[in-house]
C-alpha cells in the first residue's frame, strides 16, 4: 500500500475513496427515502482495507454497546470487560500511557493532532456553552460529552493495519501476503459435517482469468468486512437458500447471511467562516512543503479534529447522536462528496466550518444480496435508509443542535451566514423549519461507511445469526469470519477500533482453541 503514495498522508484521506486503485466502488440502488439517490459506498482496496482510507477517527464504542451484545444478543464473552484487553492490546496511547483503561505497547499509535486548526478550540468552547462538558477521553468508559478527536496518525502519518501489524512481520516464514487477486470462493468438503478446505482466487478481475486453489492446514478466516465477507460465504453455497438457489449455488447451509446490515448516517452543517483560517485551502506549496519536510502542519491533520457524543432519545445508556467537527467546508468536489452537499449547495463558499451530525443507532435495516454468482459482480447494497421514521427525527434533532452550537459566543468572530440549500430556499422553506431540516436529511444524508452485521454473531440457537460467539460459522468446521460483519448492532462508535478489537479477539480465540499460547491480554483492572 506504500505505492499509493497519498495513503500515508492524513489530508489526503477524501483522496482515497471513491477511487479505482484505493476503493471498491460499491453503489447502493436508488434509496426511496432519500429522494431516490443511488449512495456511494466505499470499501478499501488496499493493505490495511479501511483503515487505509478512512478519517483515522479513534473511537471504542460505549461499555452499554458490548454489554448489550453480551447480555441481550447472546455473544457470551463480548461484554465491556471481556473485550476492553482487547482494546488496550490494540493501542499505544501516547497522551496518556499510565492510564488504566488504555493501552501502553499495542501495534496502533493513537493521539491527538499534534497542530490543531484554530477553529476547533472555538468549537470546543461553544459546545460547552451549548451544555456539553468537555472530555478529556472518551474512550475511559465514560464517553459522553466533547473533546478533542483521538486519531491514529503518528509522526504526521496515518497507522493503518497494515502499518500497525504487517510491516513489521513481512519476514516471517508464516506469513503469505498476496495483491492483486481477488477470493472467489470458500472451498468446502460437503458430508455430514461440512468443513472448509481452503479458498479459491483469482488473478485479474474477471472470471476468464487464471485462478488457484489455497488449501487450509487447520482453518480458513474471512476478514473481507461487511460487504465481502457476506459476498464470498454467498458464493460459497453458505446463504440464504433462496438467493443462493436463485442464481444456480449449490446450497450447503441454508444462513441468513447478508441480513442485518446496519450502517451510521451523516449530514453536515455549515457555516461560512468570515476569517480565512479553516483548512479549506490548506494545499499551499508551503503547507505541502514543510509537510514533505518534516511531517508536521495542516496536511498531518485530516480536518476532522473535535467529536461529541450525546443522548438525545434517551432510549438507551450509549449516546444516540454524534457530532463530528470538521475545520472546512468551502466549496470542494472531493469534500462535497463526502460530505453529501449537493455540487451547487457551497459553490461560492471560500472557506467554512462544519458540524456532522451522526446517527449512531439506526431503527431502519438493510441486506447485501447476490447480483449474480458472478464473483465479480458487485453484491447488492441495500441499506434501506431513512426507511424509519425514527431516523429522520434524530438527524433533524442534530441539525438544531449543530445550529444551537454554531450561534454560540465562541464561534461570534468567525461565523458567517448559515451554508443553505439553494433549489428548497428557491421553493420557499423556511430554512429554521422543520419541513426544510426533513428535506435537508433526506437530500443530503449519506453513509459514514460504517457497516456491520451482514453475519451476525450470536448464540447457535438464535436463527438470525451467522456466527457464534467464537466466530465460527455455524454448521461449517473450521470457518470463521473476523471482521465488522460479525457485530450483532452498531456501537457509538467510528468502527475502525472496533473492528481491530474483533480482529485481536478472534486471534486468541483461534490460538487458544489450538492450544496455541495466546496474545497477553491486559487485565481490565489493572
Amino acid at each position: 500500500d506504500r505505492s499509493v503514495s497519498t495513503v500515508s498522508i492524513p489530508a489526503a484521506a477524501s483522496t482515497l475513496q471513491r477511487v479505482q486503485d484505493t476503493d471498491w466502488m460499491y453503489r447502493t440502488p436508488p434509496q426511496p427515502h432519500t429522494e431516490e439517490r443511488v449512495h456511494l459506498w466505499p470499501r478499501g482496496k488496499v493493505l490495511g482495507g479501511c483503515s487505509s482510507t478512512n478519517w483515522m477517527v479513534w473511537v471504542r464504542g460505549n461499555p452499554a454497546d458490548y454489554d448489550h451484545w453480551a447480555n441481550q444478543l447472546g455473544c457470551n464473552g463480548w461484554g465491556w470487560n471481556d473485550v476492553l484487553p482487547y482494546f488496550k492490546n490494540c493501542e499505544t496511547y501516547r497522551p496518556n500511557p499510565n492510564s488504566e483503561a488504555r493501552g501502553d505497547s499495542g501495534p496502533v499509535k493513537v493521539g491527538y493532532i499534534a497542530e490543531p486548526n484554530p477553529t476547533t478550540e472555538r468549537w470546543l468552547r461553544a459546545c460547552q456553552e451549548y451544555g456539553l462538558e468537555l472530555n478529556e477521553d472518551y474512550n475511559d468508559g465514560e464517553q459522553f460529552g466533547c473533546g478533542r478527536v483521538q486519531v491514529n496518525i503518528y509522526k504526521g502519518e496515518r497507522q493503518n493495519t497494515s502499518v500497525a501489524y504487517l510491516h513489521s512481520n513481512f519476514e516471517r516464514k508464516n506469513l503469505h501476503v498476496r495483491t492483486g487477486c481477488t477470493v472467489t470462493k470458500v472451498l468446502i468438503a460437503k458430508g455430514a459435517a461440512p468443513t472448509a478446505t481452503g479458498v479459491e482466487i483469482s488473478f485479474g478481475s474477471s472470471s476468464s482469468c487464471n485462478r488457484r486453489t489455497v488449501r487450509a492446514k487447520k482453518e480458513v478466516i474471512l476478514s473481507a468486512g461487511a460487504v465481502g465477507s457476506p459476498h464470498i460465504l454467498m458464493l460459497s453455497g453458505v446463504g440464504p437458500r433462496n438467493q443462493l438457489e436463485q442464481h444456480g449455488i449449490e446450497v450447503i447451509k441454508d444462513l441468513p447471511v447478508g441480513e442485518n446490515l446496519q450502517d451510521h448516517l451523516m449530514l453536515g452543517y455549515s457555516n461560512h467562516s468570515k476569517l480565512p483560517i479553516t483548512m479549506d485551502k490548506a494545499d499551499t506549496f508551503y503547507n505541502i512543503a514543510r509537510y514533505l519536510l518534516c511531517h508536521r502542519g495542516p496536511l498531518a491533520s485530516q480536518g476532522l479534529e473535535a467529536v461529541a457524543f450525546l443522548n438525545v432519545r434517551n432510549e438507551t445508556k450509549a449516546p444516540d447522536l454524534q457530532l463530528h467537527y470538521v475545520a472546512a467546508g468551502g466549496h470542494n468536489p472531493e469534500f462535497n462528496l463526502n460530505l453529501g452537499f449537493p455540487e451547487e449547495t457551497n459553490a461560492d463558499v471560500e472557506y467554512a466550518f462544519t458540524t456532522i451530525p451522526t446517527l449512531l443507532h439506526p431503527h431502519s435495516v438493510g441486506k447485501i444480496s447476490l447480483a449474480s454468482a458472478d464473483p465479480f459482480e458487485h453484491p447488492l447494497v441495500d441499506p434501506h435508509y431513512l426507511e424509519d421514521p425514527r431516523d429522520v427525527a434524530l438527524l433533524r434533532e442534530g441539525l438544531k443542535i449543530a445550529r444551537e452550537i454554531h450561534n454560540r459566543p465562541a464561534l461570534d468572530d468567525i461565523r458567517g451566514e448559515q451554508v443553505l440549500d439553494p433549489e428548497l430556499v428557491e421553493q420557499g422553506l423556511d430554512p429554521s423549519s422543520d419541513e426544510y431540516l426533513t428535506r435537508v436529511v433526506r437530500k443530503w444524508a449519506i453513509t459514514v461507511y460504517h457497516p456491520v452485521g451482514t453475519c451476525k454473531m450470536g448464540s447457535r440457537g438464535d436463527p438470525t445469526t451467522v456466527v457464534d460467539s467464537a466466530a465460527r460459522v455455524k454448521g461449517i468446521a473450521r470457518l470463521r469470519v473476523a471482521d465488522a460483519s460479525i457485530m450483532p448492532s452498531l456501537p457509538s462508535a467510528n468502527t475502525n477500533a472496533p473492528s481491530i478489537m474483533v480482529g485481536e479477539k478472534v486471534a486468541d480465540m483461534i490460538k487458544k482453541g489450538w492450544g496455541r499460547q495466546a496474545h497477553r491480554v491486559a487485565d481490565p483492572s489493572a
